[in-house]
């Protein structure tokens, strides 16, 4: 019987994933103001990217890499291209070459893509159809490996909406190996409530395409009259016999203004035999800030904590963090084992000059690792470089360090 691996408790943190596909590409700062007209730079998009890593300190780039992207005139990415050079010998060891289609009201219908790296190359064609709307309906993807003209795997994903563009179904397919028979496939299902707030899904998948179904995910959900999320269950049946191997509960208070005060969550997992449970509180200022958190970690689930932490951070007036400090307890004994402490400068802007971070593994007092990174802009607010560094031993010197230089 297939398994799966056993998931990840998400520990109270609600997740948000985003495509970026047919999407104007951002700068990694907060933009300021832009300058007049419609080039890269009045939009903060990325033109090019430069970066070179120093592996061993010794202040000579041990490997570089870029990447240059074109956009049309409204933004979307059009063509792309990244590189890498693993040891700095001026010979490309692989590339990513991307290109982009659009059609109707600007939707993306197309995306090319090849790879290559020293064992050859590779090439993905991406088709997409759309609905009045933006959703995608449909996708199909056909890999070439070698490219050699010849097909060899296709995947495909069809989805249905509501009126209010919310995902109802999706179903995915993938024939490995192109002989034009499914070898794996997938089907979930959502419901939502009149706000817009997933309640139920149900998921399954298909291992080897034999239209047996050999694993089974239901998610639950409720929530407040906010569309705050009060509670969350999720099971994995893993052979769909019946039987729950896995499953992952959280519940979770609210202020009235929508800040989340405590979550509780309790994990499960018959399949490898183990139980956890967290939980954390937290308390925020006046303007909504999180100003303290308390993480707790019960592992075994017998109502004896195992590890205990505790953060608190300060802001300026608008609002950007300023410091973090945490404190750990590994064996909730009392005893702080680790203290960390963060720290953040910023311009007039808003935008992130300066970062560092300092561990003390032992709290005795003596700092043993530290990671600190510096930003520069250009008059417009664009991030133009970024440098960080990490120094494995609290010496003061940085062993491993890089740089990122961005064009607009």
């Amino acid at each position: 019987m297939l398994k799966t691996a056993p998931r990840t408790p998400c520990t109270g943190v609600k997740l948000r994933v985003e495509s970026l596909e047919g999407r104007a590409l951002p700068s990694a700062a907060p933009l300021g103001l832009h300058p007049p007209g419609n080039s890269a730079a009045a939009r903060g998009l990325v033109t090019e990217t430069q970066e070179s890593y120093d592996w061993n300190g010794d202040g000579n780039p041990d490997a570089v890499f870029g990447g240059a992207t074109q956009y049309n005139a409204k933004g979307q990415v059009l063509a792309a291209k990244y590189y890498g050079d693993f040891n700095n010998d001026g010979v490309v060891d692989y590339s990513y070459t991307y290109s982009y289609g659009y059609g109707t009201g600007n939707r993306l219908t197309s995306r090319a893509v090849t790879i290559q790296f020293a064992g050859g190359v590779t090439t993905r064609l991406s088709t997409f159809t759309n609905d009045a709307h933006g959703n995608r309906l449909t996708s199909r993807t056909a890999t070439d490996r070698g490219a050699d003209g010849t097909i060899d795997s296709v995947s495909t994903q069809t989805s249905t909406y509501d009126v209010h563009d919310h995902l109802l179904t999706s179903r995915f397919s993938y024939d490995f190996n192109n002989d034009g028979t499914v070898d794996f496939t997938g089907a979930g299902t959502n419901t939502y409530d009149a706000k817009g707030n997933l309640l139920n899904g149900r998921y399954t998948y298909d291992f080897n395409g034999d239209g047996t179904t050999d694993e089974l995910i239901l998610l639950t959900a409720t929530y407040d009259s906010q569309g705050n999320q009060l509670s969350s269950r999720y099971t994995d049946d893993y052979g769909a016999d019946g039987t729950i191997d896995y499953s992952d509960v959280v519940v979770s208070t609210y202020d009235a203004k929508g800040h989340q005060l405590t979550f509780q969550e309790t994990v499960v997992d018959n399949y490898y035999g183990y139980a956890i449970s967290v939980a954390g509180a937290n308390t925020y200022d006046t303007k909504g800030n999180l100003v303290t958190s308390r993480f707790t970690f019960d592992d075994g689930n017998d109502g004896t904590l195992d590890f205990v932490s505790t953060t608190s951070s300060t802001y300026d007036a608008k609002g950007n963090l300023l410091t973090s400090r945490s404190a750990y307890d590994y064996g909730a004994d009392g005893t702080i084992d680790t203290v960390d402490v963060s720290t953040y400068t910023y311009d007039a802007r808003g935008n992130l000059l300066t970062s560092r971070y300092a561990a003390d593994y032992g709290n005795d007092g003596t700092t043993d690792f530290v990671y600190a990174s510096s930003s520069t802009y250009d008059a417009w607010g664009n991030r133009f470089t970024y440098s960080f560094g990490y120094d494995w031993n609290g010496d003061g010197v940085f062993d491993f360090s890089g740089t990122q230089k961005f064009t607009y």
